[in-house]
């Protein structure tokens, strides 16, 4: 199994164009098309996961945080990133990394937080939902229309895998047609909303020969968004939750901004419509507040902290690195379900903060 054979299977359930703008999602170091040995899932790319990826015979790293985000304008060994890509090349091992766009979609971070924490998942929608702006592509092209298709989606700017900013994938797709076998390809991927005109423009005229769907992603695999909200079986008192969040997450040190006592009826400080945000959330400490009265993230900054006091919303914050780690069993999960090859979680804990 090649290496771009394992992403594409993350891929289709986080698309990298729905990373934000500013990210660096993808291949950070690698081969695509490098047999893979075995498969380490990890939340950073640090130097002790490398050294645990080689303990393991693993040459593909998978994580959350990326390694680069910003071009290399030089490889200094001596640098906290160059030193760690001149191992990876030196080892002829593949880092690659799902970021924002596994933040936003529901059974990525944060339904992976919301699991951790109990929260029902049928209950759950994102605390901020995204506009609709990226379509699902479904067509099935004759052999003989194949090449033309092709380069028709690369003149709308679409790329296939292995490619920068790969956007769509070729899969076989033979089978019968009543008594007539077909060879086809199945030409699937994400088109922005930036690239929907000129994708139907290059698709059209094709004649029933070649049925193409194009279909909003909020209808593939739900609706996508920042964070989470969702209610727990039963009600919570604060007290509960904190141990909770401290106990299921492993998160040694959680600092809590008190808000006003829950509104459910269990009793004065009990809570059950819950709002999650793994990693940096204090941004949206607003739309937690109109959405429930408890709020779990990893980072919530000191003047967040102050809106949530006056908004009345407890924050329970439980570190970048705690409420972000759920996710790599998640990933694990989704990679062994298909690939043939080792997956393994990391076992490191690499927060860079520690209780003094």
């Amino acid at each position: 199994m090649q290496a771009q054979d394992v992403v594409q299977i993350i891929q289709e359930r986080a698309p990298l164009d729905l990373a934000a703008s500013w990210d660096h999602v993808g291949w950070q170091v690698g081969d695509p098309q490098a047999p893979v040995r075995g498969v380490l899932v990890a939340l950073d790319p640090a130097e002790t996961v490398i050294q645990e990826a080689q303990d393991r015979n693993c040459n593909l790293i998978i994580t959350h945080h990326p390694l680069l985000f910003q071009p290399l304008r030089a490889l200094d060994p001596m640098s906290p990133v160059g030193r760690r890509v001149a191992r990876l090349v030196r080892q002829d091992m593949g880092l690659w990394s799902a970021h924002t766009n596994l933040d936003c979609v529901l059974d990525g971070v944060n339904g992976a937080l919301a699991h951790a924490l109990g929260l029902d998942p049928a209950s759950l929608r994102p605390l901020v939902p995204l506009a609709q702006g990226a379509y699902r592509l479904e067509a099935w092209v004759p052999e003989a229309l194949t090449d033309m298709v092709q380069d028709r989606l690369r003149a709308a700017g679409l790329g296939t895998v292995g490619d920068q900013g790969a956007r769509f994938w070729e899969l076989p797709a033979n089978g019968y047609a009543g008594s007539s076998f077909l060879e086809e390809t199945a030409f699937v991927g994400i088109v922005s909303a930036d690239r929907l005109t000129a994708v139907r423009a290059a698709l059209a005229g094709l004649g029933p020969a070649v049925p193409v769907h194009l279909t909003p992603l909020a209808h593939h695999r739900g609706v996508v968004g920042w964070g989470a909200v969702g209610e727990l079986p039963v009600s919570l008192t604060r007290a509960e939750l904190v141990d909770r969040v401290r106990e299921r997450l492993g998160a040694a040190h959680v600092r809590v901004v008190p808000g006003m006592p829950g509104p459910d009826a269990a009793g004065p400080d009990a809570y059950r419509t819950i709002t999650v945000c793994g990693g940096s959330g204090g941004s949206y400490v607003p739309d937690a507040a109109r959405a429930a009265a408890l709020y779990v993230t990893g980072e919530c900054g000191y003047h967040h902290a102050q809106d949530a006091q006056l908004l009345g919303l407890t924050v329970i914050e439980a570190g970048h690195f705690y409420t972000e780690r759920p996710v790599v069993a998640r990933l694990a999960a989704w990679l062994r379900f298909r690939a043939d090859v080792p997956v393994y979680e990391s076992q490191l804990d690499t927060a860079p903060f520690v209780t003094a």
